[in-house]
């Protein structure tokens, strides 16, 4: 019975458009996402009704801050003119970072070159904004964060690729109060698996939010970082952290792994002396109490022949 739904299916699909299926596709995914929050115990308490009320949620948090606000995916800017605009704090930097030339693959609902501004940068009539155009893994290497008292990350690569190099590369900075914003957590395979996977491979803690219905546009709030071993830490040329070395994680574990089973091992050759020693003690005193009856038994004998 139900290989014969699936024959069906596949007789349905035949008949489909690709933006049918790119819609049922979009079904599966809020399914999906609103498992996904379960799964991880992220309970927003209040969903709203669009990105800007996500974002204002976040700048109620740092108005009063010196905020360091990066931005990628800045494509026709947007996001970044909402933020300078109600971030009114002299204090607050705006660094938007873009190829301004579109996507740089297809993925998803998206293709090669989509959001294509033509290499130009948005025109923002603000001393705090800056913008630096180019491919991140050519562009960040070379960046440095100013100063600041909280860090503002607003994810919108869209790309898996583009997502997980971010934040690969900002895992340093990344502190408690820091707020990461993602624009696109709805596709599954893109957003979401980057921030999963960097949340299952890293030691730090979010709590969420703000939402909006769709869990599309969803805010969380770094609470908790753990140390990393410093034999994981690379770092540039100026001795400042670059990126983890996640590759190198298996091959600790096992020489941890395998010096605790060294010292297990010696400890169980300790005690298998010990257990020796006490077999041999046992058969001393064992020999000793034997004599002693022994004695006793021909004390008793001389006696009674008395």
């Amino acid at each position: 019975m139900l290989g014969y739904f699936k024959f069906l299916l596949t007789l349905i699909g035949a008949r489909l458009s690709d933006h049918v299926l790119l819609q049922l596709q979009a079904f599966v995914n809020y399914v999906g996402i609103g498992r996904w929050m379960h799964n991880h115990g992220f309970f927003f308490s209040e969903r709203v009704s669009s990105k800007e009320e996500v974002w204002a949620r976040m700048i109620s948090k740092v108005r009063d801050q010196k905020v360091l606000y990066v931005e990628f995916g800045v494509a026709y800017g947007g996001s970044m003119q909402y933020w300078v605009r109600e971030l009114k704090n002299p204090t607050a930097v705006f660094h938007g970072f873009d190829s301004f030339e579109g996507l740089p693959e297809g993925g998803g609902p998206w293709y090669k070159g989509q959001f294509d501004a033509l290499g130009r940068l948005p025109i923002i009539d603000d001393s705090r904004v800056s913008f630096f155009k180019g491919w991140f893994d050519q562009v960040l290497p070379h960046y440095h964060l100013p100063a600041h008292d909280v860090l503002v990350i607003n994810m919108d690569a869209d790309l898996y690729s583009s997502t997980i190099y971010v934040l690969n590369y900002l895992r340093s900075q990344i502190k408690p109060g820091t707020l990461i914003y993602f624009d696109e957590m709805n596709h599954l395979d893109h957003e979401l698996r980057a921030f999963e996977e960097f949340i299952s491979q890293n030691s730090i803690k979010f709590r969420p939010i703000c939402a909006d219905t769709t869990l599309a546009h969803v805010s969380f709030e770094c609470t908790k970082v753990e140390k990393v071993n410093p034999d994981l830490v690379v770092r540039d040329k100026e001795g400042k952290p670059y990126r983890v070395r996640y590759d190198a994680v298996n091959a600790m574990l096992l020489n941890e792994f395998l010096k605790e089973h060294r010292t297990v091992q010696q400890q169980q050759k300790e005690i298998d002396a010990l257990k020796a020693e006490l077999k041999e003690q046992r058969a001393f005193i064992q020999k000793v109490s034997d004599k002693v009856e022994l004695n006793k038994s021909a004390l008793q004998l001389v006696l009674h022949d008395q």
